[in-house]
């Protein structure tokens, strides 16, 4: 039996196309705390480039931090 696909298959382009529906470029540009936000958004619109350029005019703050906030509000924000 062999896998569907491997590391060799799988490319950092191929993934951000695939999972993210964007360039290798945008993906990057994306911070990681940003990333599984957009993901989880996708069925709201959202997508990367989106969410840089609402970044880059201020609408998602620097300080707004997905993960921090469901941390919160599962009860496991750090001390």
């Amino acid at each position: 039996m062999q896998p569907r696909f491997t590391s060799s298959v799988v490319t950092t382009a191929s993934f951000a196309h695939q999972v993210y529906r964007c360039t290798e470029e945008e993906w990057r540009r994306l911070p990681p705390q940003m990333r599984g936000f957009v993901l989880h958004q996708q069925t709201k619109g959202l997508t990367p480039c989106l969410a840089i350029e609402a970044m880059e005019a201020g609408r998602f703050g620097s300080t707004y931090d997905p993960q921090g906030t469901f941390d919160a509000f599962q009860g496991l924000q750090p001390a």
